[in-house]
């Protein structure tokens, strides 16, 4: 059992990263400017050759403003509210 829990919610990966970006790491002083889901192939077992799994990498800034935190975290929670895709993958981007 893990010694402290996040508080991490959602189903869907997206949701999870939403609910770090807006609720566990601007408590920290950190804002996320970018992340991107990338595939991690694992070896398998009996039943299948190999699984398919997610990793997420994330690039953060460090906020020295504890009221920019504040201001950045409750504008992302109403953006996150009025749309799911506030913190949307990178790779979302490219052309």
């Amino acid at each position: 059992m893990p010694s402290e829990e996040l508080g991490v919610t959602g189903t869907a990966i997206e949701e999870q990263v939403n609910s770090l970006a807006t609720d566990v790491f601007p408590s920290l002083g950190y804002k996320l400017e970018r992340w991107s889901r990338l595939p991690y192939l694992c070896e398998g077992d009996l039943d299948q050759a190999f699984y398919w799994l997610s990793d997420v990498v994330m690039v953060f800034s460090k906020v020295n403003d504890w009221s920019e935190v504040n201001e950045k975290t409750i504008s992302a929670k109403q953006t996150t509210e009025e749309s799911e895709d506030h913190y949307d993958d990178a790779l979302d981007h490219v052309v």
